[in-house]
């Protein structure tokens, strides 16, 4: 059994399977309750930038937005991976995505993919070779969108066959995996690394 502590989540590697878990952020969640008492919170989400008082429907908007984003990221990254999976399984355009057994949201169960490593590269290259390769801004802008992912060769693996995302868990990686799959594919397999 193998485990990795990633920025919003744990991975637990048990024998074929992988198991993603949601980091909760108590401190953050102790840190919106201190601000609730002394009042930093009614200014934020009662209140406008003018200090004209904001409707309900925006207000609950802002809680749960900060709720969300600081204590439950985690969690809202496995809804991602899991309505990301469905719906490029949908379309047939979930080849590039690491296979999602369970999706349970407080845990999500993967096949473990090989060839985990088989990538080099740097964000800044990544991004040169994708100008060179695409050519068009509309690919650049959407890959720098989805810099969590593409910031980490970790995040990726290759087979010998197939290059693999293993975290898609980003909210905006569904509308790139849709219009560019060919051109992630091409992109990665510039990186891989020789295996001798």
């Amino acid at each position: 059994m193998l485990w990795k502590k990633g920025k919003r989540r744990y991975v637990w590697i048990v024998g074929p399977l992988v198991l993603k878990i949601p980091k909760f952020y108590l401190v953050d969640l102790h840190n919106a309750l201190s601000w609730v008492i002394d009042g930093r919170i009614f200014r934020r989400v009662f209140l406008d930038g003018e200090g004209r008082r904001m409707g309900y429907l925006k207000r609950f908007r802002h809680v749960f937005h900060f709720l969300g984003r600081c204590v439950f990221s985690g969690v809202l990254e496995n809804v991602h991976e899991v309505t990301c999976y469905f719906r490029a399984r949908s379309r047939r355009k979930h080849k590039l995505l690491a296979t999602l057994y369970l999706p349970l949201i407080l845990v999500n169960v993967y096949r473990r993919e090989n060839g985990v490593g088989r990538l080099s590269f740097d964000f800044d290259d990544l991004l040169s070779a994708a100008l060179g390769l695409e050519g068009r801004g509309e690919f650049l802008t959407a890959l720098v969108r989805c810099g969590h992912t593409f910031d980490n060769p970790e995040n990726f693996s290759f087979n010998g066959d197939e290059v693999k995302i293993l975290d898609y868990g980003e909210k905006r990686i569904k509308n790139l995996l849709f219009e560019y799959e060919g051109a992630i594919e091409k992109l990665l397999r510039l990186f891989v690394k020789d295996s001798a």
